[in-house]
């Protein structure tokens, strides 16, 4: 991540970079005038670092990673691939469009939700039918069901014709995991007559969920195919990998992870194509 975010940074604009810098001075200034540190350092015996641009940058890259959901999955395609063949284990796990049997989406208008009387039926009875013909229906893409739908994140809208406002509303739920401490903090911010409030990351300078005077606003993720693997040809003393018919030398760092508790840090090898 530090090599990352510093090569991120390099590419940052002034005005971003100014934008970034004042909200990292607002942290540390802060903390300066603060009388005691939050309890989290006293229960953890460690003290406050200075906050650089460098953090704030590496949170947006550790929220990517914790938000890449389809990695696993391609390690468990390829174990099916070498187990039972990669055709049986593309109709485990479609990832192809040919594989869906449900592969159509279907839009309702207002009409369509009238007559269909969905705002005004819950029926468990008529749940616990939906369940079971669910249950019932072509097992392949019920796994792919349970793989790839296991979480959600959505939002959606009321048109201000059904408020009392007149105004739309709008609702966001980004599925974040409970975490302690949490992903998001409440923040407010109000400059004269103008106002903004929403969820924010802690260590991240904006409100990725929020409103302010004129609108409101929030994200979901995207759940697509973000992530590949892939598996290197190393030679024998592991200091090249084989590419196009030529052996190109890796990166090569070596990393030192402190752990608590003992004198040493641990030693890490880490090798970049």
């Amino acid at each position: 991540l530090n090599r990352q975010v510093e090569k991120n940074y390099r590419q940052l604009d002034n005005h971003t970079k100014a934008l970034l810098n004042a909200y990292v001075d607002g942290i540390n200034e802060y903390v300066e005038s603060a009388r005691f540190l939050p309890i989290e350092y006293y229960i953890l015996f460690t003290d406050f670092r200075p906050w650089t641009p460098h953090d704030s940058l590496a949170i947006h890259k550790f929220m990517s990673f914790i938000l890449s959901f389809d990695w696993p999955f391609e390690l468990i395609r390829a174990y099916l691939s070498q187990t039972v063949g990669p055709e049986f284990a593309d109709e485990l796990l479609p990832h192809e469009e040919r594989y869906l049997l449900y592969n159509q989406s279907t839009i309702l208008d207002k009409e369509d939700i009238v007559q269909s009387k969905l705002h005004k039926t819950k029926n468990k009875k008529k749940t616990g039918t939906y369940a079971n013909q669910f249950i019932k229906k072509d097992w392949i893409n019920m796994i792919n069901h349970l793989t790839t739908a296991r979480r959600g994140s959505n939002a959606w809208v009321i048109s201000g014709e059904h408020t009392e406002s007149g105004k739309p509303i709008l609702a966001n739920d980004p599925h974040l995991e409970n975490s302690m401490p949490s992903f998001w903090h409440l923040t407010q911010i109000i400059i004269g007559e103008n106002y903004m409030v929403g969820g924010s990351i802690p260590g991240v300078n904006y409100i990725p969920v929020g409103r302010n005077n004129y609108a409101a606003w929030g994200i979901t993720a995207g759940y697509g195919d973000i992530s590949d693997l892939y598996l290197e040809r190393l030679n024998e003393d592991e200091t090249k990998y084989f590419y196009d018919d030529v052996w190109l030398p890796l990166n090569i760092y070596e990393e030192q992870i402190i752990v608590r508790g003992e004198k040493e840090p641990v030693d890490y090898t880490v090798k970049e194509t």
